[in-house]
């Protein structure tokens, strides 16, 4: 059997008896965004949700090669920027914003953690 990349066929990605590291990725991005949701998820964000999840596992296919050494080609690049366009709409669709980060420590804080402190 050929190794699953992200050209891969749906139905191929994630086997619903969570034998693969693919189809454990997919139950738990699916759990995560049901948990993130505010409301019961009805049957119209279940298929986005679906959506997002085939989306992700591409995109993590592609991190996967990138970690392993590929080279991208132009053209996965630009299905790359793709998918992440398109998980970012559906997020939106559903109502998930992103978390905000935690703020940059300022310069002076980061002196503070580095200078010696002077001897008692």
């Amino acid at each position: 059997m050929r190794p699953l990349g992200p050209q891969s066929a749906h139905h191929r990605l994630a086997k619903p008896d969570g034998r693969t590291r693919e189809s454990r990725l997919a139950r738990d991005t699916r759990l995560s965004l049901l948990a993130a949701l505010a409301r019961e998820a009805s049957p119209a964000d279940r298929l986005v949700i679906e959506s997002v999840v085939q989306i992700q596992l591409r995109l993590s296919l592609m991190d996967r090669d990138l970690a392993q050494g590929a080279i991208p080609h132009w053209s996965s690049s630009k299905v790359y920027l793709a998918h992440s366009a398109s998980q970012a709409r559906l997020l939106r669709q559903l109502g998930i914003k992103p978390q905000p980060a935690a703020p940059a420590p300022t310069i002076a804080d980061i002196v503070r953690q580095h200078r010696p402190e002077a001897a008692a």
